[in-house]
């Protein structure tokens, strides 16, 4: 019986080729599962497309097109930070409205109307009226750490030396407490690649979500999970085979030195 996972083998390399040359990819933290996985998917694709000439650039492309469907198939670094809550300004005078947590111009109705209105604005005048300075620093603060956190190159290397990964948690503490956003991103990082097509571990809602934004991406994520149920069940057929083979050749082996023992018995001198 030839080994089954020759082909296995090919389509997963190619597969994790593909993906490993694409911008934000997270080759590095695929398991062996999720990699067979890919390869199945690879299959898939190939079984309905072809990776001649430009297949190779368009199975890229489908990967990326499933990044919304899959979370963690690509890096997620921190996004620009959302905008800034505008004040309310008078429509006559053109005049800013007061902030209704200052003493000065405290009231407790337009709290209530501004909390309910416009809540980002209400945190913005309460976060103010208790220490602007502060506030204004902290703003600061988590725009620089958000620049450092999205500029940040992480691969290989880098995840090897994760304080998540490694499990260095010391390190890791001080990470969140010093940069929470440049924190959260490591740590999001040093949590394995699951793909919702695996057999065992996958996500039927992940799975579904593909299927309802593109039959056609369901059928072909439908297809990947057959292909790593015949994979893996070859691949089983194949090692019980061997197994039973290795396990007959022991007994053979076993068999020929008890037999070497008795003909030492036999040749002793009395």
């Amino acid at each position: 019986m030839e080994n089954p996972t020759v082909e296995q083998t090919r389509y997963t390399k190619l597969a994790r080729e593909i993906y490993a040359r694409l911008p934000n990819n997270r080759a590095y933290a695929l398991t062996t599962e999720s990699e067979t996985a890919l390869g199945a998917l690879a299959k898939s694709w190939n079984e309905k497309n072809s990776f001649a000439e430009d297949g190779q650039k368009k199975f890229g492309q489908f990967l990326t097109d499933l990044a919304p469907y899959v979370p963690g198939l690509f890096q997620q670094k921190p996004s620009d930070a959302p905008p800034l809550p505008k004040p309310w300004i008078d429509p006559v005078t053109g005049e800013q409205l007061p902030n209704p947590w200052l003493k000065a111009s405290l009231n407790l109705d337009w709290q209530a109307l501004l909390t309910q209105k416009d809540p980002a604005l209400a945190e913005h005048y309460k976060a103010m009226a208790k220490n602007s300075y502060a506030y204004v620093a902290k703003l600061q603060d988590d725009a620089a750490a958000r620049l450092q956190a999205q500029a940040i190159k992480y691969d290989k290397e880098s995840h090897a030396t994760n304080p998540f990964v490694t499990g260095a948690m010391t390190e890791a503490s001080q990470l969140i407490l010093v940069n929470p956003e440049l924190g959260d991103f490591m740590k999001s990082e040093a949590k394995p690649l699951v793909l919702p097509w695996l057999l065992s571990g996958g996500n039927l809602t992940q799975v579904s979500r593909i299927t309802a934004a593109d039959p056609a991406w369901g059928a072909l994520v439908a297809r990947a999970t057959e292909i790593l149920r015949i994979w893996i069940s070859e691949a089983h057929a194949f090692a019980k085979t061997e197994l039973e083979r290795a396990k007959a050749t022991v007994k053979d082996m076993e068999t020929q030195l008890s037999g070497e023992r008795y003909q030492s018995r036999e040749n002793a001198p009395y």
